[in-house]
């Protein structure tokens, strides 16, 4: 009886340290903010574009600095061909790339073009709401960033009407498509390094299982 409960007791504080470790858990990572319990590297692929202006996706700290992910070298691959279709290795050179999101900061993904003919102004649009002029959503979120998710941004161009932009999403001057800007991301597996006293704790039933075996054999 002795020997079994060694042997639980070694199984239990086993499958203790194993839920230590394991993919870290995002706080947020959506329409209201992105957040990470832990230290997160998240992994990007552009998959294409359709807005008509040169548009960067950053990432940005919200109260700190921010960091280009994907830089488009030109509006699209052949002007308006395909609703000014831009693809990889064409409109963007670089297509993957990573970002390391550090556990307690909030950081927005945040699509900005620079300032445009006739004096269009330079100006951004945010993946997270509450950041938007009107706090339109100009971002979807399909799938969650541990197993894999589409974003599809809406830019500022097209002229659909106000209140059909208002019901679907996405600031009134825009055509309500999302599909301005199209990547996916999926955060890598973390795992959380047990704390000492609960390697102690297994060290010291591994070690009463050790001292009953050798009883039993003296015996």
């Amino acid at each position: 009886m002795k020997l079994r409960g060694y042997l639980f007791a070694a199984a239990t504080a086993a499958t203790a340290v194993a839920g230590l470790t394991g993919a870290a858990q995002a706080a947020t990572f959506g329409n209201s903010g992105i957040s990470f319990d832990d230290d997160t590297t998240v992994n990007f692929t552009f998959q294409e574009s359709h807005g008509q202006f040169r548009s960067n996706l950053k990432v940005q700290e919200i109260g700190g600095g921010s960091t280009v992910l994907f830089s488009e070298t030109r509006s699209s691959d052949h002007g308006r061909a395909n609703d000014w279709k831009g693809t990889c290795g064409v409109t963007v050179l670089n297509c993957n790339t990573s970002f390391k999101f550090e556990a307690g900061k909030t950081y927005t993904l945040a699509l900005a073009r620079p300032a445009g003919r006739n004096q269009t102004p330079a100006s951004a649009v945010y993946s997270t709401n509450n950041l938007n002029a009107g706090s339109y959503q100009q971002a979807k979120f399909d799938g969650t960033v541990f197993s894999g998710v589409t974003i599809s941004f809406e830019d500022i161009g097209g002229g659909a009407s106000p209140s059909r932009c208002g019901v679907e999403g996405s600031n009134p001057n825009g055509d309500c498509d999302f599909n301005d800007f199209i990547v996916t991301a999926q955060a890598e597996a973390t795992e959380s390094v047990p704390e000492p006293a609960t390697l102690a704790g297994l060290g010291a039933v591994a070690a009463g299982f050790v001292v009953s075996r050798r009883r039993r054999k003296a015996a």
